[in-house]
């Protein structure tokens, strides 16, 4: 379903066209926003109502995707959509995140009810995070031993990897202690990926494609 919808989103967006490609952003990001918490309070009170959709939908994440397809095609993409003094509200904006999710925690038994990775305050904190590490952390990076950065791009290699795998391992671990949990879903998805790229061969390019494991 991934990679159908990345196909898609290229033939939608000619990429080597950038107008259409910010405007389908802006989309997108509006249609993403109608679907992310608290818009359903909004909608409630204005009674209006919306088709559902069940959270593993695609509308939930496309916006991520197709501005993974653009700073893929060009890296510079969100420096000249996020001014510089801009890239630093990633870090109000990730108090206010937190401060969000504990508010509607001690409201509801599960905080899932509350849809907590779709939420507003996600979107907006992912763009100016992804704008501030953009123009501040390749300095930064190339800094750190050699050693370092090739485990940076190892992981990043596996990231798409550990995105399928790491419900999984969610299912599995138990809840009751998030920090607890948290670490043990990052290693246990992290060791997992790994094994995947080292135990199947480049020449099962599908295989690979399907766990989105490298394949160049």
């Amino acid at each position: 379903m991934d990679r159908l919808s990345t196909e898609i989103l290229r033939a939608l967006s000619c990429l080597e066209n950038p107008r259409r490609s910010r405007l389908l952003l802006l989309f997108l990001l509006v249609l993403t926003i109608l679907y992310a918490s608290p818009a359903h309070i909004l909608f409630s009170a204005l009674g209006l109502s919306r088709p559902g959709f069940f959270s593993a939908f695609l509308l939930y994440w496309v916006l991520y995707f197709y501005l993974g397809m653009l700073l893929a095609r060009d890296k510079s993409f969100l420096l000249r959509l996020f001014p510089r003094a801009l890239a630093f509200l990633s870090v109000v904006l990730f108090a206010l995140m937190i401060i969000e999710y504990l508010y509607w925690s001690v409201r509801a038994p599960d905080p899932g009810h509350y849809n907590h990775f779709t939420r507003i305050t996600v979107i907006f904190y992912s763009l100016t995070f992804i704008a501030f590490y953009a123009r501040y952390a390749p300095a930064w990076i190339s800094t750190w031993p050699a050693r370092l950065r090739d485990f940076l791009v190892l992981f990043a290699s596996l990231s798409f990897t550990i995105y399928i795998i790491h419900t999984w391992v969610l299912r599995i671990v138990e809840q009751n202690l998030f920090l607890l949990s948290f670490g043990l879903t990052v290693a246990a998805s992290l060791a997992i990926a790994y094994a995947l790229e080292r135990l199947i061969p480049k020449r099962w390019q599908s295989l690979r494609l399907s766990l989105g494991l490298p394949v160049a």
